[in-house]
C-alpha cells in the first residue's frame, strides 16, 4: 500500500436531500473533498470513509453555508506522532490530539465575491487517539471518525467552542448533523 494515497470524492446534490430537518429548500453544492491518506492504518476504512464524510460534508455545508458555490475540503489521515508536531506548533500543546482544523476563511460575509472553488481549509484526523477515544468511548471507531470530521468541519465553517455558548452551539449542531446522517448523538455514549 502506498503511503500517501491521496483520493478525491466529488458529489452534486440536485435534489430533496432524505432529511428536510437539514434542508428547507433544493439547493445545489459541490464540494470536493480530497483525501490525503498518510498513515497506512486508515487504508481499511478508506472506502468507506470517502462515502460517508462526503455526505456529511454536503450535509454540513448545505446546513450552515447554504449557497450554490463549489467548495473544497482537504482531509489528512495522519498517525499521532504528525498531529502531535501539527498541535506543538499550531496549538502550542506538545501532545497528539483527535482532530485538528485549519480554516481558510476568516470572513464568511466575503463568500459571494471569492472564487470558486472556495477552500475552506484542512482537517487533519490521527488514527491512533480516534481509536483509543472509541474503545474507550465503547462506539465504533467509523461513527467516532464522521463525529470528528463534522467537528472539524464546523470549526471550518467559522465555529468554536471557547465559551459555553459556542460550545453549546457547535454541539447542538454535530448532534442534528449526525442524527439526519443515522447516526446516534456522540455525547451521549460517551463512558
Amino acid at each position: 500500500m502506498p503511503d500517501n494515497l491521496e483520493t478525491t470524492a466529488s458529489s452534486v446534490i440536485e435534489s430533496e436531500p432524505p432529511d428536510p430537518a437539514l434542508h428547507s429548500m433544493k439547493q445545489t453544492s459541490t464540494i470536493d473533498l480530497i483525501i490525503d491518506q498518510r498513515h497506512e492504518a486508515w487504508s481499511p476504512f478508506l472506502s468507506a470513509l470517502e462515502v460517508a464524510l462526503d455526505r456529511l460534508a454536503n450535509q454540513t455545508v448545505d446546513r450552515i453555508r447554504p449557497t450554490h458555490k463549489d467548495y473544497e475540503i482537504s482531509l489528512v489521515l495522519e498517525c499521532d506522532e504528525a498531529i502531535q508536531q501539527l498541535n506543538a506548533r499550531y496549538r502550542y500543546k506538545d501532545k497528539p490530539t483527535n482532530v485538528l482544523s485549519f480554516p481558510q476563511i476568516e470572513f464568511f460575509s466575503d463568500i459571494a465575491a471569492m472564487p470558486e472553488p472556495v477552500l475552506l481549509g484542512d482537517i487533519v484526523m490521527s488514527f491512533e487517539t480516534i481509536e483509543r477515544e472509541a474503545q474507550e468511548q465503547n462506539k465504533p471507531i467509523d461513527q467516532h471518525v464522521r463525529h470528528l470530521f463534522v467537528h472539524g468541519l464546523l470549526h471550518l465553517l467559522g465555529y468554536d467552542h471557547q465559551t459555553q455558548t459556542e460550545a453549546k452551539e457547535m454541539e447542538d449542531l454535530e448532534i442534528e448533523i449526525l442524527k439526519a446522517y443515522g447516526d446516534p448523538s456522540p455525547y451521549e455514549q460517551d463512558m
